[in-house]
Formats: C-alpha cells, sequence, structure tokens
C-alpha cells in the first residue's frame, strides 16, 4: 500500500511541472502567428491550457487508480486507454468550450485575428484535447512501466535473499549434526578411559552447544563470537589429544573487534585439520590462525593419515557454497604437501548477501 501511494504522488508531482512546462512550451507558436499586443491573454492561454493538461492527468491518474485496485488483466489495461481518450477528450474539450465562452479572445485579439481565425477552428478545443491526452498518456506509461520494472526488482532481490537464506540455513543444519555425532563418538570413548575426563569433556561441550545454538539464528556473527566459540571446541579436542594439538591465534584485536564470519566457519576448518591429519606428541598437529589483507588465514602442518576418512572436499564444499550464498565471495585453498592452508574473506557486516 505505501509503495502504491507513493506511486500516486509521483504521477501528481509530474502532472503539476509537467503542466505547466506544456502550457509554456504550447504558447510558443502563438508568437509567431499573432499579433498581440497585451500580456494578458498570453497569461490567460498559459492558465487555460495549464488547466486542461492537470484536468487531463487527473483523470488518467484515477483511471489507474481504479485498475490497479480493482483490475489488473491486460484486457482491462485496453478498456483503460480507451476511457482515459474518451473522458479526457470529451471533459477537457468541454471545459476549453467552456472558457471560450467567456469571450477572451474577443477582448485581446484584433479584429482581422478574429477574422482570420474563423470558425475552422471550432473544433481546435478537442482536437487539442486528444493530443494531449495522448502526449499525457505516454508520459504516465513510462512512470508506470520503470515503477513495475521497479517491484519486479525489490521482489527478485528479496526472494533471492531469502533463496539465500533458506540454502545457507540447510547448509548450517548439515554442519551441526555431523559434528555434534563426531563430538558423542568421542565422548563415548573417554567415558571408558577416563570418567573424569570425560565429565570436563560434556561441560565444553555443554558451552560450545550454549554459544552455538545462539550463534545458529544469524547467517553472519562476529568475528569474536566465532573464535569463542572455537575457544571452546579447541579445549574438547585438547582434552582428547592433549599436546599433541596446539593451535595459535595470531589474529590482530582490531580485526577480531569488528570483523564478521559464516557461523560455523572457522570451526568447520579447525575440525577438518583435527580430522584428517595425525596427531601425537612427538608429532603434533599446528593450526595458525592469522589475517591478511582482508582474509582470514587457517594453516596446518600436513601430516596425512594412514586410516582413509571421508575427504575433506565435502566440508569445503560446503563453506564455499556458504561463502558465495552470503558474500558473492569463494574462498581460497592451498596444499603444497607440507602445509595445508584454507584463505577466507572477512566480512564487513551482519547482513552481507550479495
Amino acid at each position: 500500500m505505501a509503495t502504491y501511494n507513493g506511486l500516486i504522488k509521483k504521477l501528481l508531482r509530474i502532472a503539476f511541472f509537467s503542466s505547466f512546462l506544456i502550457a509554456g512550451v504550447s504558447i510558443l507558436p502563438l508568437f509567431q502567428t499573432l499579433k498581440i499586443v497585451s500580456a494578458g491573454f498570453y497569461i490567460w492561454v498559459v492558465l487555460i491550457i495549464t488547466g486542461n493538461i492537470f484536468l487531463i492527468w487527473l483523470i488518467n491518474i484515477f483511471l489507474v487508480y481504479v485498475q490497479e485496485k480493482y483490475f489488473v488483466s491486460s484486457r482491462q489495461q485496453i478498456i483503460r486507454y480507451v476511457l482515459s481518450f474518451v473522458i479526457s477528450v470529451t471533459l477537457s474539450g468541454f471545459f476549453l468550450l467552456f472558457i471560450e465562452s467567456f469571450r477572451l479572445a474577443e477582448m485581446y485579439l484584433p479584429d482581422e485575428e478574429l477574422l482570420r481565425i474563423g470558425k475552422r477552428h471550432r473544433l481546435a478545443p478537442f482536437f487539442s484535447s486528444l493530443f494531449s491526452n495522448a502526449f499525457v498518456l505516454f508520459m504516465q506509461e513510462v512512470v508506470l512501466l520503470r515503477e513495475k520494472k521497479s517491484r519486479i526488482e525489490l521482489e527478485f532481490a528479496r526472494l533471492k535473499i531469502e533463496n539465500s537464506r533458506a540454502v545457507n540455513q540447510q547448509l548450517k543444519q548439515h554442519i551441526h549434526p555431523h559434528f555434534l555425532f563426531n563430538s558423542l563418538s568421542i565422548l563415548k570413548s573417554l567415558i571408558h578411559k577416563d570418567p573424569d575426563v570425560a565429565e570436563e569433556y560434556v561441560i565444553r561441550l555443554s558451552d560450545f552447544l550454549r554459544i552455538s545454538i545462539s550463534s545458529n539464528e544469524s547467517n553472519v556473527v562476529k568475528l569474536k563470537d566465532e573464535l569463542k566459540m572455537c575457544d571452546d571446541f579447541v579445549e574438547m579436542q585438547k582434552i582428547r589429544f592433549g599436546s599433541a594439538l596446539r593451535v595459535v591465534n595470531q589474529i590482530s584485536a582490531d580485526i577480531i573487534a569488528t570483523g564478521f564470519v559464516p557461523g560455523f566457519s572457522i570451526q568447520l576448518l579447525l575440525e577438518n585439520a583435527i580430522k584428517h591429519n595425525a596427531l601425537t606428541a612427538d608429532a603434533p598437529l599446528i593450526i595458525h590462525m592469522m589475517d591478511a589483507n582482508g582474509w582470514l588465514v587457517v594453516e596446518n602442518n600436513v601430516q596425512q593419515k594412514h586410516s582413509i576418512e571421508d575427504s575433506t572436499k565435502s566440508g569445503l564444499a560446503n563453506l564455499s557454497e556458504r561463502y558465495k550464498i552470503l558474500s558473492g565471495h569463494d574462498i581460497q585453498v592451498e596444499n603444497n604437501g607440507k602445509s595445508f592452508k584454507v584463505s577466507i574473506k572477512i566480512l564487513n557486516n551482519a547482513n552481507s548477501n550479495h
């Protein structure tokens, strides 16, 4: 409704200003065809033409109002065009004849000009109304088409955002159960090996899930919140692996304070590094997190496991798809056999969506 009211107001503004403009242009030929001394005649002509054009505008705006509110089919749009010409030409024609009845021309024109004009211009008001209505209708259709295009683009953008949110939410829901399944499997193993360590693991898991549930409400989260969740995740893994796992955070404080990333993005990279590498106290897995030129980099030494597990590709493909949806950027993956590095773009706000 607000958009529709804005359209009517826009048409009324155009009607007001264009009526004066058309009247001013229309009077120019009179300077060449009529020999008039008094400026009063020109003033009256401008006012009459302005009133006539504005009347035609009001008729067409009213017809648009009726069509937009009650009818939408293309057939009814043709009816609007026909009614526009019939009503506008009839009313504005009679309006001009009514004005002519005041004999303004006789007040200002010399007798020889009156004789020259004569009866051949008796139908001039109706022809003037016909051409004026065609011009007004053309201008109005241009405005309506531009407005319709804007509505379509706005609706398309809205649907695109809604679709992106739905797809992103689906991808996030795929991550969370996968992590929870792995965590419960680890917990089951710890319960048999060391109940005290298992209890600490449960506490860390509880904290992690509490933060992750709140983060799950947003597609993009503050970098500091994502890192806080990752701290809990890393502590959970250290309970399991001890000194075999080292995580070094070298991200600058100002980036942490102002940056945004998709939820679970860094946690996924940490989980992948741990999942696909061998960890021992003699050969620990070392993960570095740093920022470089607007990108957040997660890099680890490669210590390939002998056992065969699911490929890293599905998790990274998931993250890549989410990044494309939320920001238009893709992730960057580098593997030289000695180190494995993934770079993700640091976003500027929580509403990133292209």
